[in-house]
């Protein structure tokens, strides 16, 4: 297998709300297998309930956007530093905390784990950006939902999920352009601004079975792809 690199994004509605440990636990073990595969990956956590939990503190004792970003984003990070903990043969039990931190131990072959970056962007940007830096070459989201759909499944009954679906073709499905601390959506708006600039596979599965990242990294027919 050529040095095919990978970031894999674990949804915080997947992985903390709440942080279930046999998750946790289950998620460990998925990346030591895809590891023993041969990929090369680096991993980008989101915060989940907790760190809406805190949001929403935050909002009512009053706090600005940025504050809650600030919250939100080392929600994330305590989230990541559990999993990195997990794997602490691997990652030497740390997160990384920058980009630059990130190349430095990818390039030294840990395992590279990160929460949110700074304030103003989602985790899902931080993937797409750690691809860029990494120079990966796809991206495996694991969301709570089993791909994209052409409008809220949640909402709309006769919402159809798309397997395959262009960069350009995201803007049209994911609208509201603007940043919320907290934001919950396949892929953010921001996000999808960013792998416009530079494209990616990325990958969108249901992370309630994390088989699915194994089944993706196959080719099986799983979840959504968002292609160039």
């Amino acid at each position: 297998m050529k040095d095919r690199r990978v970031i894999l994004r674990i949804g915080g509605s997947i992985i903390a709300s709440p942080i279930d440990p046999t998750v946790v636990y289950t998620y460990s073990s998925t990346v030591r297998r895809i590891l023993n595969a041969g990929y090369r990956l680096a991993i980008v956590i989101g915060g989940g309930g907790f760190a809406r939990n805190l949001i929403d503190i935050a909002e009512k004792l009053g706090l600005a956007e940025e504050d809650k970003d600030e919250l939100a984003i080392e929600a994330s990070r305590i989230v990541a530093l559990l999993f990195s903990k997990c794997l602490k043969d691997l990652t030497n039990g740390v997160v990384a905390k920058s980009l630059e931190e990130a190349r430095i131990m990818f390039d030294s072959g840990i395992l590279t784990v990160m929460g949110g970056l700074k304030p103003g962007m989602t985790t899902d940007s931080v993937a797409i950006l750690l691809a860029r830096e990494l120079r990966a070459d796809t991206i495996i989201k694991a969301s709570k939902v089993d791909g994209i759909y052409d409008r809220d499944p949640n909402i709309y009954r006769d919402a159809r999920k798309l397997s395959r679906i262009k960069i350009s073709e995201l803007k049209s499905i994911f609208s509201d352009d603007r940043h919320k601390a907290g934001i919950s959506r396949v892929i953010d708006p921001e996000a999808c601004r960013l792998l416009l600039e530079t494209p990616f596979k990325f990958i969108v599965v249901s992370g309630l079975n994390p088989e699915n990242i194994v089944k993706a990294l196959e080719g099986c027919p799983v979840g959504s792809i968002v292609e160039p």
